[in-house]
């Protein structure tokens, strides 16, 4: 009899944990060469799940989707979180928990070129020169709209595999990416005829969040409660700026030595935070 009073109380204590375990899903595009930024955020979101009481365990779907079929996948409960580049339109259609999870970095843009470019670059660094020459952009990214607005040429393209045998071979003259970005596409693409522009750096203020669908205030809660932890006690900005890609990015990247243009993002929503603690000071790396 106390046998089974003892197992039942196992049982209990089992289910009672099982229960409590809720499971956080989200898309995985890292192996189909799409996001390779994608193991920083994953990292980023674990450890600000980790701060709660709750038994959260995070499950990746590995299948390539396209930022739209992502959005759908969030709004069909399909996956639970999402991380983009936020827009007006983007938080008009999910939940934002506005933490800069690279803090503005990737506002910072500096152009991937032909080799062959680059004297013409340095020759005419003034902006109304680079807006008159040919920038390419992915479809439906929220940089081609922005670079649009203020006055730039841009090219869009629905093949971020391509973009870069077509920037080689002439297509287009530019490719804008941020600091943390090129440097890490330049090791996994054929980029034997192209290099890093090495004068100008273009900003713009803006924001990658953590998304959640409309309804879900508890999960963005805790999440949101989670990453101010991190940011307390140093752990967001380490694990930010000892990622091995950012790191070596950030040191190749020269930005005090580089003509900084600043130009408004249009886009961005009013509630984005003004924090300093929050945001990069480019003076500081």
């Amino acid at each position: 009899m106390k046998i089974n009073v003892c197992l039942c109380c196992i049982l209990l204590f089992w289910h009672s944990a099982f229960a409590a375990t809720v499971e956080i899903k989200y898309v995985d595009n890292t192996a189909h060469s799409v996001d390779y930024l994608n193991n920083y955020y994953v990292s980023l979101l674990d450890l600000a799940l980790q701060s709660t009481s709750t038994d959260y365990v995070t499950n990746s779907v590995d299948i390539p989707m396209s930022h739209k079929r992502v959005l759908k996948s969030l709004s069909d409960g399909e996956i639970d979180v999402m991380w983009t580049m936020t827009s007006i339109n983007m938080e008009n259609q999910a939940l934002p928990i506005r933490i800069p999870l690279l803090k503005g970095l990737l506002g910072y843009r500096v152009f991937v070129i032909r080799k062959q470019s680059q004297s013409y670059f340095t020759a005419n660094m003034a902006l109304d020169n680079i807006k008159s020459l040919v920038a390419v952009q992915g479809k439906d990214w929220v940089d081609a709209d922005i670079l649009k607005m203020n006055g730039f040429n841009v090219e869009n393209t629905s093949w971020m595999n391509t973009i870069y045998k077509t920037l080689n071979a002439g297509h287009f003259d530019y490719f804008p990416r941020s600091i943390i970005e090129a440097n890490t596409e330049f090791k996994r693409y054929d980029t034997q005829d192209l290099t890093i522009e090495k004068n100008i750096l273009l900003h713009y203020p803006t924001a990658v969040y953590f998304f959640v669908r409309k309804n879900d205030h508890q999960l963005a809660k805790t999440m949101e409660a989670g990453l101010r932890l991190a940011i307390e006690n140093g752990q967001l900005d380490k694990l930010l700026f000892e990622h091995p890609d950012h790191k070596e990015a950030l040191a190749k990247s020269n930005i005090h030595k580089r003509s900084l243009y600043r130009i408004p993002n249009p886009l961005l929503p009013s509630q984005t935070p003004t924090d300093p603690k929050l945001w990069i000071d480019i003076n500081s790396l």
